[in-house]
């Protein structure tokens, strides 16, 4: 087959969308197919800082990829993810122009997500009914749609009447190079809880301040940490400011090749994610701390697929948003009673290998 996929980044950028349609195209040209994958040139950590430069930006990108996509000569399939928004329109163009057929592969879903953060109320109801009309024509245009758990799953069927399949990203990190020493609890002196990657709009952050701020004036000697960077960065740093918290630290992106590394030199690792956004996205970095030997916090929504998942995990707790009075009783208690009492060792991911089965059964099908 000749297959076309579409993402805004390619590797080797550094973004996780781009690691996995990397994977995917490799093991597709592995099979013998011609699998070329197309971006839109563009830097996933130069991100935009207003709304507008970044509306600018996504519009550059969907003119990008649907010229390089036009030039890309003929398609069996065209493969589309969530980014930029409004890919799958293009994807859909590219499919009726070429006579392919259309797989998307839902990582996040717009335009929902923008209006549920960016955008919300500003956007007149007409228009928000046009781009579910044009969104809902695109999906069931498209020959199979890809989601990643039951609650995107869930928001498909009732907003647009489509069926869809999961398939969970897969693991982007190697664990078989984590040794025993790695894996190891550290002493509880210096106990951080972490949060590791893109704070973005979607990231709830306010909780983890006021915890920690409790915290700190029961005198514990915890640290919260935030690694990497995002759109929330800078609005979380000037709240912790204004909270005067002494015992925050901001740290930069981890290289991903000591990714796994970073995370488990902390004594807690904390997932978050705006109710508004349940069924709308997918934390990235979840399956890998899911894997790992440490505590795992979740700020989000109680009683969705991706809390369900961190409690069927067997180590983890989750908060809504706001709590902040039992996740700090939650931490503090971690701090007096570490290290736990069981053996550390990594749990089962889901890897490529298990995501590889179902992608060639649905390429299969669609062929």
């Amino acid at each position: 087959m000749h297959i076309l996929i579409l993402n805004q980044y390619k590797p080797p950028d550094p973004s996780p969308t781009a690691r996995l349609v990397g994977d995917l195209a490799a093991a597709l040209q592995a099979e013998g197919h011609r699998a070329v994958v197309i971006d839109s040139g563009q830097d996933y950590r130069a991100r935009a800082k207003t709304r507008f430069s970044r509306a600018r930006r996504e519009l550059k990108a969907l003119g990008h990829l649907f010229r390089a996509g036009l030039a890309a000569g003929r398609a069996d399939v065209v493969i589309s993810t969530s980014s930029p928004p409004a890919i799958l329109l293009v994807a859909t163009a590219l499919s009726a122009l070429k006579r392919a057929k259309s797989v998307h592969w839902a990582l996040d879903l717009y335009p929902e997500l923008a209006l549920a953060l960016a955008l919300g109320g500003a956007v007149p109801a007409p228009i928000r009914n046009l781009l579910y009309t044009v969104t809902g024509w695109c999906y069931r245009a498209a020959a199979k749609t890809i989601c990643l758990d039951a609650d995107m799953q869930g928001h498909l069927k009732r907003r647009y009447g489509i069926n869809s399949e999961i398939i969970r990203p897969w693991l982007l990190h190697d664990l078989d190079r984590v040794g025993p020493g790695q894996l190891a609890y550290a002493p509880r002196d210096g106990f951080t809880w972490l949060y590791s990657g893109n704070l973005g709009q979607a990231h709830e952050w306010e909780t983890a301040l006021a915890a920690q701020r409790i915290l700190e004036h029961r005198g514990y000697p915890v640290t919260l940490a935030f690694q990497g960077g995002g759109a929330s960065w800078d609005p979380a740093r000037r709240r912790a400011e204004q909270l005067r918290l002494a015992r925050v630290e901001w740290r930069p992106y981890a290289p991903e090749n000591r990714l796994a590394e970073t995370l488990l030199r902390a004594h807690a690792m904390l997932v978050t994610q705006k109710p508004c956004t349940r069924g709308l996205l997918w934390p990235s970095k979840l399956g890998l701390l899911m894997c790992l030997p440490r505590p795992l916090i979740f700020v989000g929504p109680e009683d969705g697929a991706i809390a369900g998942e961190i409690r069927v995990c067997g180590r983890g707790e989750c908060f809504p948003p706001g709590a902040a009075g039992a996740l700090a009783g939650y931490v503090q208690r971690l701090y007096e009673q570490w290290p736990p009492a069981d053996f550390p060792s990594l749990r089962p991911g889901w890897t490529f290998e298990h995501a590889w089965k179902e992608w060639r059964r649905v390429l299969q099908e669609v062929n």
